[in-house]
């Protein structure tokens, strides 16, 4: 007979330890089964080196304008062995023997091999049965590479792969125009990488003035944008390239000493034979319901495998849902998708959340739309990091943020506090009325928020228990710049 279990985890990455634990929690006898390392993508592939990686490139940015600071520093170069030494060395202090221990202390079963499904209630682990009553399956993503003329004659690099590189390139082509692409492109080009990417436009599931001011911003930084799509792959005097339709006609071929595929992510579940269990994919991933519930009543699937908003964040959330459902927890438990962050830690950073400006138009949304420019902020200004933006859109007949977007300067911390906002449904005038430290870059968000309500929602016309918008005076008095004007105007346009 099989050893069996109440609830069995596919996959020991952020989602299926989340996952794992929160049953465990609930006192079910608990197995999680990883065929690769625990920690799965984010730990070992994704968000922890690559941002290990990244602030690297942030020091190296900043030696190169120390000069704007007053200070020289002459004949500085990049190590970049040290540089992946020390992303490898956070790795192991960050994994060690750490998640073994912690699953063995919540009485977590740790199974290790490749799972397949063989019936609705069984799986085979590397030769070995087990059953479990029901089950989560968090198996993760995996590199998504499209097929492309010569893909199979030609190197190239997945993400995976770039991250542990032995030398910095000295050139590098990258194809895509997502998070990933972004990343890199930072980590490179401030290490002293001649970086060109290859997308029709970046970052595009955000509003496009996000992916404009990131790619402004780019240029800036010697990175070189060329619009269009690859179209075919080949080697031209032993170098990777790529060749580029820009137009109707127009044709380029780019070379580098290192291709780049940065073209997203895909559900990673082709072999769990999910068909014996009776679990049906979509185009997305797993199909699943508001509970994290597939097709099949007795399991559940969360994370990167669903192609819902892969975030180790968002990951985890849903998982904690999974776990506690396939725990049987009561009341059942929904996910809640109108509050999930979306950071990009390029330079500089851009993070988004909730609904971009076309889509709630879209939705026939009644709106009010702010921003302000970085250089309205006077600690962006002290730092010397001027470039960007932030933007709210909210609600015009009760001041609730349904989104934002920030472009500068720690933008993904920043994100937080709009997300705090929308999650505790806390409006637009509640957070420009409240007192900021100045100064601080937290006052893009402020002075954003303040905005909000001003030409809607005059003083002395509000309804009935809700705030009044208030005037506030910016502490230098030269509030709002000529840039935060034009983006008013162009708001209240609707251009």
């Amino acid at each position: 007979m099989p050893k069996s279990f109440d609830v069995l985890v596919i996959g020991g990455g952020g989602a299926g330890y989340a996952a794992a634990s929160t049953a465990a929690r609930r006192g079910k006898r608990v197995a999680m089964a990883e065929r690769w390392k625990l920690g799965g993508t984010c730990l070992n592939v994704g968000c922890v080196p690559t941002k290990a990686l990244l602030r690297s490139a942030h020091v190296a940015e900043t030696i190169r304008r120390a000069a704007e600071f007053g200070i020289d520093v002459d004949g500085w170069k990049p190590d970049y062995p040290r540089i992946i030494a020390r992303a490898r060395s956070i790795i192991d202090a960050f994994s060690g023997e750490g998640p073994e221990a912690s699953l063995a202390s919540q009485g977590i079963t740790l199974l290790t091999g490749s799972v397949k499904f063989v019936s609705p209630h069984e799986v085979d682990c590397d030769g070995e049965r087990y059953a479990a009553e029901r089950f989560v399956i968090a198996s993760g993503s995996t590199s998504q590479i499209p097929s492309l003329p010569g893909l199979d004659d030609v190197p190239y690099l997945t993400s995976d792969q770039a991250l542990w590189l032995e030398t910095l390139p000295r050139s590098a082509v990258i194809i895509g125009g997502g998070i990933i692409s972004c990343e890199f492109a930072s980590l490179w080009a401030a290490l002293g990488a001649e970086v060109t990417i290859v997308s029709r436009r970046l970052l595009s599931g955000e509003d496009p003035e996000v992916g404009e001011a990131l790619r402004t911003a780019f240029e800036a930084r010697g990175i070189r944008f060329v619009g269009g799509r690859a179209v075919g792959l080949e080697r031209i005097n032993g170098r990777p390239g790529a060749r580029v339709k820009t137009g109707e006609d127009a044709e380029l071929t780019l070379t580098a000493d290192v291709l780049l595929m940065a073209t997203g992510r895909q559900p990673l579940f082709h072999d769990l034979n999910l068909e014996a269990a009776g679990v049906q994919t979509g185009e997305r991933g797993i199909v699943v319901d508001d509970s994290m519930r597939t097709s099949a009543p007795h399991i559940w699937a969360a994370g990167d495998v669903t192609g819902r908003h892969m975030f180790t964040h968002a990951g985890d959330y849903a998982a904690e849902v999974a776990g506690w459902n396939a725990a049987g927890g009561e009341p059942e438990r929904a996910v809640d998708w109108r509050v999930v962050p979306r950071p990009v830690y390029a330079i500089p950073e851009v993070a988004a959340i909730g609904l971009v400006e076309s889509e709630a138009r879209r939705q026939g949304l009644d709106i009010e739309v702010a921003s302000v420019c970085y250089a309205d902020v006077t600690r962006a200004v002290l730092e010397g990091a001027p470039e960007g933006f932030a933007k709210i859109i909210a609600e015009r007949s009760t001041g609730q943020i349904l989104g934002a977007s920030i472009v500068g300067a720690q933008a993904c911390e920043l994100i937080g506090e709009v997300a705090v906002a929308m999650a505790g449904r806390v409006s637009a005038w509640a957070v420009g009325d409240t007192q900021h430290p100045y100064p601080t870059l937290s006052e893009v968000v402020r002075w954003a928020a303040d905005q909000i309500g001003k030409t809607s929602r005059p003083d002395g016309d509000q309804a009935a228990g809700q705030p009044v918008a208030r005037e506030h005076a910016h502490p230098l008095g030269f509030w709002p710049t000529e840039g935060s004007q034009g983006r008013a105007v162009e708001h209240a346009t609707g251009t």
